[in-house]
């Protein structure tokens, strides 16, 4: 069908717009060219509303004008108007807007809407997308945004979602969910996280900052009995239930976490290692240009030989039983002991770094390797040790000698520091020398190439990972598995993408707060290091507020329309949204568009 044609011969041009509440109508106007000016509308008549399945309600005052369409039923397709038949044939069955009568007219919008943002940017919904299709990686990352709002079962996620928006998302029976979690396994959340840390290496590369990555474990207790993985463990929490082990890796830069596995509750931390290298190895990993992070949990000869073997550059925690280390503390004792040549004032620390003979067999040969054993030493702690344990040593003597009773904890941590002589006792200084040797004392073992003080810092920063456990368990309901063997995984999968979303969340917030501090304050200079610290630090509470704040912002439904206006957004929440790193809001939401 052409476009309207006037009484005059005028040819006449079409728009669709949308109101501020979400209507849609359609608008017939024609342009007049103005010298020096340009082009210009002249005038515009309304053709009528655009219902949802794609005809017009044609108003009285275009037909009014154009008489030739009295009496037509007028559609909207191909961005024209077609006579029924027209419409059908050139575009099909129209597809339906799905009903909406389940969603409650005030829905909160706040935090989904910021979820839903930091996913789309971080690429975790296209990662999704990529290994579950369409329908499963919107369904998994809005569970995981529900997980991110309130601790819960996930059968209430029907009713959850009735006042709080989220963008193509319907509600979802506790069936589906099962079906929808039992879908994820080992393989293709190898695949969903390998596309994580593909991402994450390619945006380290435009940025040209090189990748540190942490890698720790934790449990997650559970009451099931049909998980195959779960088994007593050594648990810090609920020892009486069965437990399996959780395995991350953790990107610095963001917090986001890049590998996840999980292993049998009774393997311990220096066996998940090779493990957990293996899978990657097996998902494609690309670890040549990262540094991987690990605490003195996975120390053993073995996990150092394995990674200088995968050529890995690592930074490895490890204790000073080890009699080489020992050995090398008691060598460079006057180093660490020196409070100017070998210390840094700001780290609190003195350090020495000494090479070692590493043995690598590879198709060529046995080659040799050196390897950097960073020696630490915080004079600090090392009195307060020293402090500690000559104090303890003498009230065990004093209560001996007056025949008091003895805790027998407290007389087994200090029976080695006393002597008995002819029914006295007295302190075993030796014994006391020898202990305080090594107080204050600890050990790094890197082939990274870096300064001992650089090591400490990028060492330092796997707290990281320590936050991601902590929102894991504390904020987003995985500290406790309820789930049978074929939803666990699926479980475990949402847990993370919601921890992740939150950690980059608390991330950002941190940056954001540290880059503006030099601007808020004068003279930083002149601030004392414990002010600044509380300055920049972000307290305990802030996000939880923040995000408990963001759940006031509320949107209302049209009355004739499937839309959702949003109410004025007070300057605190704008601000907080940019905080967040995240856009405003349209005017105007929608749960679905056809």
């Amino acid at each position: 069908m052409q476009n309207p044609i006037d009484p005059q011969g005028r040819k006449w041009s079409l728009i669709k717009i949308t109101d501020k509440v979400g209507r849609q109508t359609i608008q017939a106007y024609r342009n007049k060219w103005i010298p020096g000016k340009g082009s210009r509308v002249a005038q515009r008549i309304s053709v009528g509303r655009l219902n949802d399945d794609g005809s017009i309600k044609v108003v009285g005052g275009f037909l009014a004008h154009f008489p030739d369409f009295e009496g037509i039923d007028l559609y909207w397709g191909c961005n024209e108007l077609l006579t029924q038949q027209e419409f059908q044939e050139r575009c099909g069955q129209r597809e339906q807007t799905p009903d909406i009568s389940w969603s409650e007219p005030v829905i909160h919008y706040g935090l989904t809407w910021s979820g839903t943002q930091i996913a789309e940017q971080l690429g975790i919904l296209e990662d999704l997308q990529t290994v579950y299709g369409k329908k499963g990686a919107r369904d998994l990352l809005s569970l995981a945004i529900y997980k991110l709002d309130q601790a819960g079962s996930t059968s209430l996620y029907e009713d959850w979602l009735s006042y709080n928006w989220l963008p193509e998302s319907g509600p979802i029976d506790s069936r589906r969910i099962s079906e929808l979690l039992a879908e994820i396994t080992d393989d293709n959340m190898g695949q969903y996280f390998a596309l994580r840390h593909q991402r994450a290496m390619k945006q380290a590369k435009e940025n040209r900052l090189g990748m540190t990555l942490s890698f720790d474990s934790t449990s997650i207790s559970t009451y099931s009995e049909t998980i195959q993985e779960a088994a007593f463990g050594k648990a810090k929490q609920d020892p009486e239930l069965k437990q399996i082990n959780l395995n991350l890796l953790c990107d610095h830069a963001t917090g986001d976490v890049l590998f996840a596995s999980t292993d049998e509750g009774s393997v311990n931390d220096k066996a998940a290692l090779p493990f957990a290298l293996s899978r990657m190895q097996a998902c494609g990993y690309d670890l040549n240009e990262t540094i991987l992070v690990t605490d003195r949990g996975y120390q053993s000869i073995y996990n150092t030989a394995l990674q200088l073997k995968l050529e890995l550059k690592f930074i490895q925690g490890i204790t000073t039983v080890e009699d080489c280390v020992k050995l090398a503390f008691k060598r460079r004792s006057r180093q660490l002991n020196d409070l100017i040549a070998f210390s840094d004032p700001d780290m609190e620390m003195n350090a020495f770094t000494e090479k070692e003979t590493w043995s690598n067999d590879t198709p060529a040969g046995r080659l040799t390797e050196k390897i950097d054993l960073h020696l630490y030493r915080n004079m600090e702690r090392a009195v307060q040790e020293a402090r500690r344990m000559k104090k303890n040593a003498m009230q065990l003597v004093e209560m001996l000698n007056q025949g008091k009773t003895v805790n027998p904890d407290f007389f087994k941590a200090n029976k080695r520091f006393v002597l008995k002589h002819r029914d006295q006792y007295a302190l075993n200084i030796n014994a006391l020398s020898e202990a305080v040797e090594l107080s204050g004392c600890f050990a790094i073992r890197s082939n990274c190439g870096l300064d001992a003080f650089e090591v400490l810092r990028i060492y330092r920063e796997r707290n990281i990972i320590e936050q991601n456990f902590n929102q894991l368990k504390n904020w987003v309901d995985g500290d406790r598995l309820y789930a049978t063997q074929s939803t666990y995984k699926g479980k475990i999968l949402v847990f993370i993408i919601a921890e992740s979303l939150r950690m980059v969340m608390l991330n950002r917030i941190q940056k954001t707060v540290k880059s503006k501090a030099p601007k808020q304050k004068k003279d930083l200079k002149e601030l004392k290091d414990t002010q600044l610290a509380d300055f920049m630090k972000l307290p305990y509470e802030s996000l939880p507020k923040l995000l408990a704040g963001l759940k006031g912002l509320v949107a209302l439904k049209h009355c004739s329309t499937n839309a959702f206006t949003i109410k004025t957004m007070s300057k605190k929440k704008r601000d907080t949204l940019a905080l967040l790193g995240v856009p405003l809001p349209p005017k105007v939401l929608y749960r679905f568009r056809s």
